[in-house]
């Protein structure tokens, strides 16, 4: 069974060369992005180190999801 983190937002795939990615997502988005898929840091979690909500840090992750849609790479 997935983890409750997984079911809001679906997890792309990693790509090898990150300096890619950060070419067309901003820094914070890039960190967010990296704790969340990567290193599987729970939403609440990131959400206290950026002193921000829950909600806040599932937009941004869906705006990174969508960039990365757009420009066509999988992270």
């Amino acid at each position: 069974m997935q983890k409750q983190r997984y079911l809001h937002i679906p997890k792309p795939l990693f790509i090898a060369h990150k300096k890619e990615f950060k070419t067309f997502l901003d820094t914070r988005l890039f960190t967010i992005a990296s704790l969340y898929w990567e290193h599987e840091t729970h939403i609440n979690d990131i959400a206290r180190e950026y002193e921000v909500s829950g909600t806040r840090i599932r937009q941004l992750l869906w705006k990174a999801r969508e960039r990365i849609k757009e420009n066509k790479y999988r992270i």
